[in-house]
């Protein structure tokens, strides 16, 4: 009783009664409290609804943007502006980008998952998904609005026979944990390299002047040149020590590369050739990507020089004509991916201002789910 120094034999009783029902009233509305937010939380995981991204969420995707961009310390140069003329260009080209968002019974946006289009010609994958933004709020995540998205757009990849790429960062543990337990193949893993160009290092090399290769021109790609590109892809197989496909796997077809560069208004990836007085001795595959920090880019898919050719400055003029089609059109910078046993490669990417994204306990780590990984999501 020392803490009512004022009780006596009359009063204690109710004192000790009244503090008790003042106590299981706090405890009562503390439970109370938690319950109202666990349901409200609840109600809002069964109201949650995918959809496309409008225009109209320019503001929520902005800001999801900034967001990311404080997660990982890096500014990112897309502002509003830029992001609705990438998603919703008003002159009929076509969008940079697609995206899906997961939003609630107010259409808050609670998640979303932007993607472009990707090329894959060495292992006749051809056209898939590339996810370049996913990123749930901060208050939602671990909660399943992630897996909702990606669930979305598996169904979306199984539907058109796609299969899907994304980098991740090696210290999302989390992330990580998840994208391997649903089969995921880690390229990076594999010892696929990505390195980037910095708009810098990109208008540099655009510029860059050699005495090498005067004999040689470099063109767009034509339709006439998509056999030879075929043949060109197989050696691949070969060069720069990449590993061959095993017998039976699929193979790039002249027929796919012209229906995917030339008969479409908006053509799944470009090309350049190399040119001498024999023919083709080498070509570029490139198409262009999004990243929510770095903004428009052009990706090099491959980069091919005829042995015969190699050293004499063929390569250096098919990576220039890839950097000055990324200047032209607008583009931040320029990526690319290479195996770390090809080191004659590497140290030529360096040499122009390359840096390896991959490098270091927060590198970028390349992920892709294929048809099997896909199927899996889905049907859980």
């Amino acid at each position: 009783m020392s803490g009512n120094p004022s009780c006596n034999a009359e009063s204690c009783p109710k004192y000790i009664q009244d503090n008790l029902v003042s106590h299981l009233d706090d405890k009562a509305e503390r439970v109370q409290t938690k319950t109202v937010k666990y349901i409200s939380n609840f109600l809002t995981m069964e109201a949650l609804k995918i959809r496309p991204i409008v225009e109209a969420d320019s503001d929520q995707a902005s800001e999801l943007i900034e967001q990311l961009s404080a997660d990982t310390g890096e500014k990112s140069v897309v502002n509003k502006k830029e992001l609705i003329s990438f998603a919703f260009p008003k002159n009929n080209s076509p969008p940079l980008f697609s995206g899906i968002v997961a939003v609630d019974e107010i259409d808050q946006i609670l998640g979303m998952v932007l993607y472009n289009s990707k090329y894959t010609a060495f292992e006749g994958e051809g056209i898939g998904i590339q996810i370049n933004t996913f990123i749930v709020r901060e208050a939602y995540r671990r909660k399943g609005v992630g897996f909702r998205l990606l669930r979305n757009l598996c169904q979306v990849a199984n539907e058109k026979g796609q299969e899907i790429s994304l980098q991740i960062r090696k210290d999302n543990v989390a992330g990580m944990k998840f994208l391997v337990k649903y089969d995921a193949t880690n390229s990076t893993g594999q010892g696929w390299l990505h390195y980037h160009l910095s708009l810098d290092a990109l208008q540099k090399l655009a510029k860059y002047s050699s005495n090498k290769g005067t004999n040689i021109r470099v063109r767009p790609a034509q339709v006439k040149d998509c056999e030879n590109i075929a043949k060109m892809i197989q050696g691949l197989g070969t060069s720069y020590e990449r590993p061959q496909m095993p017998s039976g796997d699929k193979k790039m077809e002249a027929n796919a590369l012209q229906r995917d560069g030339f008969e479409k208004s908006s053509p799944d990836y470009y090309a350049f050739v190399a040119e001498g007085e024999g023919g083709l001795v080498g070509y570029n595959l490139i198409y262009c990507t999004f990243h929510p920090i770095h903004g428009k880019l052009v990706h090099l898919e491959d980069l091919y020089v005829d042995g015969e050719q190699r050293g004499e400055g063929v390569g250096v003029k098919l990576f220039q004509a890839g950097a000055q089609f990324a200047v032209e059109n607008g583009c931040h910078g320029y990526t690319l991916d290479v195996l770390d046993t090809n080191t004659k490669a590497v140290k030529f990417y360096e040499a122009f201002g390359g840096v390896n994204f991959s490098a270091g306990t927060d590198g970028v780590q390349s992920m892709k789910l294929n048809t099997h990984a896909i199927r899996k999501i889905i049907n859980l």
